[in-house]
């Protein structure tokens, strides 16, 4: 048996919390995830290659603003839906 919603209100529940569902894990595909794998890059590539000097410290440096943006956006992202879940109710 599958599941059907009692009401058309409850069904458009439902595919809202789906629609945010989707557009959460966009967010995390297309914004952080790139942004997380591109530090983690720059320091492998630094480490493996043992670059040092200014340009093995700009590269560490780039990484780590690199994680900064993505956890601003991160909690940014989160303080967003929790307003937006608050206005709903």
């Amino acid at each position: 048996m599958g599941f059907a919603p009692n009401s058309p209100n409850e069904a458009q529940e439902l595919e809202i919390k789906g629609l945010e569902k989707i557009r959460k894990g966009l967010l995390y595909l297309t914004v952080l995830l790139p942004l997380i794998i591109a530090g983690d890059f720059l320091i492998f590539k630094a480490y493996i290659y043992k670059i040092s000097g200014e340009v093995g410290g700009l590269m560490l440096f780039t990484a780590f603003m690199l994680s900064i943006i993505a956890l601003i956006l991160f909690f940014i992202h989160m303080e967003y839906s929790v307003i937006m879940s608050k206005e709903k109710h």
